[in-house]
This record gives C-alpha cells, structure tokens and sequence, in this order.
C-alpha cells in the first residue's frame, strides 16, 4: 500500500527502486505509467507528454512493458544502470484505485516469473564455471616447472642420441621405467610379500587368542557381543605389532602409483605442449613443432597428427587388456573385490581407445610403449630366480612356473567358453 501511495504522489522512491533491483537476478529498468503505448527505452526520449525521461539506462537484454503502471522489467540479468533517474507524474490518469492495485498484481507475477526463468537459465551456470576451472588448471599443469623440466629432458635425449623423434620417445620411456618404475614396482611386490608372510604367523596368534577369549568369557561372563568386539581388538592390534616389526604397512606399496601416475601425465603434457607450440610460442618451440612433423615412421610420418589408421590406439588398448587379464590368471585365489577391479581395468582399457584416437600420434606413442614396458614388468617378475635376485621373500602363493601356469589358465578359460 506505501507503493501504492508513492506512484499516486507521483514519486518513486530510490529504496523501492534498489529492493527490486535486488531480486534474483533481474534488476528492474523502469517505473512508469502513461496512456500512450509509445515507449522507447535505451538512449531515445521517451514519447509521453506525462513523464520525462531524465538519464539514459544501459540494457544488456529485451525489456518487458507492463501496461498501465507500472514496470519495464529485463528478462534476465542486465547491466548496472549507469545514471540515475527521475520521474515525475506517474499516475495523473483518470485510473481507479481498484485498477492501480490490479496492475501491480500482475506486475508482481511477472517479476516472479521473470525470476524463475532466470534461475532456470542459472542452473547449468556450474558447468561453465567447471570448465573454466579445468582450462586454467590444464594451463598451470602445461607452464608448470616439473612438465618443462620433463620436456627439456626429452630435448637433451634427442640431440645427445641424434635420432628420429619417435625413437626418442621410446628410449626416453624405457629410460623411465627402468631407472623409477621398476625399482618401486620391486619394492611393491616386497612389501607385499612380508605382508602376506605375515597371515600364517597372525592365524595362528589369533586361534591362540580365540582360546584365551574363550577362557575369558567363562571366568568373567562376558556375552558374545562382548567377546566378539574383545578378539576383533586383539588381532587387530596385534597385526600392528607383527607389521611395525617387520616394517612393512600396506601402504608402502601404493608408492608406485604416486610416482607412475604424475608422471604419466607431466609426460603426456609435455609431448602434447610440444606437439602445440605451448606454453611458450617461440622460436624454438616452432622449431620443435616441425621436427616432430617430420620425426615420425612408416604409417605416421607426422608425429602431430592422429594416428588415422587406429594402429596406435588398438594397441595400446589390447596391451592395456592383456596386462589386466595377466594380472587375474596369476592369482590363486580371487576376492570378490578383485573381480569387480579386474572388469573396471577392463572396461577402462576399452574406453581409452577413443581417447587416444583423438591425441596426437607423440602422445599415444609413449602410451603405447609405457603400456608394453609395464607388461614386460609384470611378465618379468613372476619369475622366480628374479625375484630371488631382487631380494623379493617367497610366498606361499608363489608359483614355481609362472608362465605355464598362466597358459594353462588361458586354456582352462577357453575350454570352459566352448563347453
């Protein structure tokens, strides 16, 4: 009713004006009534001999215009008004109280309206702003000093080798794997095996314990739930005795895969900036842009292109495959857990092949030859007497003759598909 009252003085005052401005995210434009219907908004005179339009208003989006009172309102977000304005005479028309108070019913629910709509627009709003964040976080990946320091390593190979670009990112993997990954792939599979050697020593602390938790129930009337939680403590406390002692905590060896994966993907960046002049377009950089263009072999001459003939992509997904199924065959025995992480590596080895069809042929090149060299790395450490050598303790799950068992297994898996 205090509005009502203002457009009937003929005077809008400038609170009103902010508290609507302030609604969602529509901002109000302006208060006007007048018989005419010759309105014109933006920095044109308005044509209306009962109003003056002192300042122009600055709008980003069409304006609405709410008869016989009252608001020109944006659809959605506009710009600031730059000036203020004044208006006068708003309501010396021959308009009824009753009519006033209807316009600006309907001028509510337009607003409201207005402001669904808005918020409907808003709500893909977090998609924009992710990829936002993830262009500037791949941008401070790309001029980061640990992806630089890995590209100039790749430029010293191949200058000190004096060979084609795609050898030199295959001696320069190899290089990699063998002076980080397989030393910590060696101290993965030690780990692993004291901890495994430590299962028949806790089994039998534990059936000890259980016949103390027995006792003990007895002489002091513990109930079952009581018991049940007095043994779980038990072993589990003792199991961190057995592994402070033999020094050997599970996970020591995940170490592997936080150092294979940062550097999986600083060498990924480092050949993709190196295949798109980044982040530095520079003389040298245009240089190394044309000698992986002509640095390539046989079916991909262009290391900077896509490899057209998906030779690159399917092979890096059947090796990829072929280390998973490596993996399940040489396991005795097999979790659930197991099962279920043996067919996401599979289904992420298939999905990966679009991917790499999209990169350029440098990239899926040393994502082909990391995947061999883990392969081989698996491969290899199956073997006994190289296990021996490396200092890895014999386990009771080992097998004496890996690479039969595991071709026996594909067998087995092939005799059961035809049957």
């Amino acid at each position: 009713m205090e509005i009502l009252r203002q457009l009937q003085k003929g005077a809008v005052p400038q609170t009103y004006l902010r508290g609507l401005a302030a609604v969602s995210s529509s901002r109000l434009s302006v208060v006007l009534k007048g018989k005419s219907d010759d309105i014109i908004h933006g920095n044109r005179k308005v044509c209306n001999g009962n109003m003056r339009h002192f300042a122009p208003i600055s709008h980003k989006f069409p304006i609405l215009l709410i008869r016989n009172g009252a608001l020109l309102q944006t659809q959605a977000s506009v710009l600031t008004t730059n000036q203020a304005c004044s208006y006068h005479s708003l309501l010396r028309s021959v308009n009824s109280y009753q009519r006033t108070e209807k316009d600006l019913l309907s001028t509510c629910l337009t607003v409201s309206a207005t402001n669904t709509m808005s918020k409907r627009d808003l709500s893909m709003a977090w998609l924009e702003s992710l990829t936002v964040f993830q262009a500037s976080w791949f941008q401070s990946l790309a001029e980061s000093r640990f992806v630089e320091g890995l590209m100039g390593g790749l430029q010293v190979i191949h200058d000190s080798l004096h060979v084609p670009w795609w050898s030199s990112i295959i001696i320069s993997t190899i290089i990699l794997r063998g002076l980080l990954t397989f030393p910590l792939a060696v101290y993965q599979n030690y780990i692993l095996s004291k901890v495994e050697n430590l299962k028949g020593e806790l089994d039998a602390l534990a059936k000890e314990l259980g016949r103390e938790t027995a006792l003990a129930t007895k002489k002091f009337g513990w109930t079952q739930t009581h018991a049940r939680y007095m043994f779980n403590r038990s072993v589990s406390e003792l199991r961190k005795d057995l592994i402070v002692r033999e020094n050997c905590h599970p996970f020591k060896a995940s170490l592997v895969l936080w150092f294979q994966i940062p550097l999986w993907i600083g060498m990924s960046v480092s050949l993709r900036n190196m295949a798109s002049m980044m982040p530095h377009q520079d003389t040298a950089a245009q240089i190394l842009f044309l000698e992986l263009s002509t640095g390539g072999v046989s079916w991909i001459p262009n290391l900077i292109e896509v490899d057209h003939s998906l030779i690159l992509p399917l092979a890096m997904g059947i090796t990829n495959l072929l280390i998973t199924e490596v993996n399940a065959l040489s396991r005795v025995s097999k979790s659930r857990m197991q099962v279920i992480l043996t067919n996401v590596f599979r289904g992420i080895s298939i999905a990966i092949i679009p991917i790499a069809a999209t990169m350029p042929s440098c990239v899926v090149l040393y994502w082909v030859t990391s995947s061999v060299c883990a392969l081989i790395q698996n491969l290899a450490l199956m073997h006994p007497q190289l296990r021996q050598a490396c200092g890895i303790p014999k386990t009771p799950s080992q097998i004496p003759k890996p690479y039969q068992h595991l071709l026996s297994q594909l067998q087995n898996r092939f005799t059961r598909r035809k049957s």
